[in-house]
């Protein structure tokens, strides 16, 4: 699945991927509130993992 680009494309879509990171992280901060914790974060990365 990888293309040919220059690395100004290249470096165009990390800036668009990254922002759409930023993006969907905020997200679900909002929805999971205040009171999720980097142990929420853990198990939910180990989960998806398996």
């Amino acid at each position: 699945m990888p293309r040919n680009t220059g690395p100004n494309e290249e470096e165009a879509l990390i800036e668009e991927l990254l922002g759409e990171l930023i993006e969907l992280r905020e997200e679900n901060a909002r929805l999971r509130g205040p009171d999720a914790s980097v142990t929420d974060l853990n198990a939910y990365r180990k989960r998806s993992r398996s």
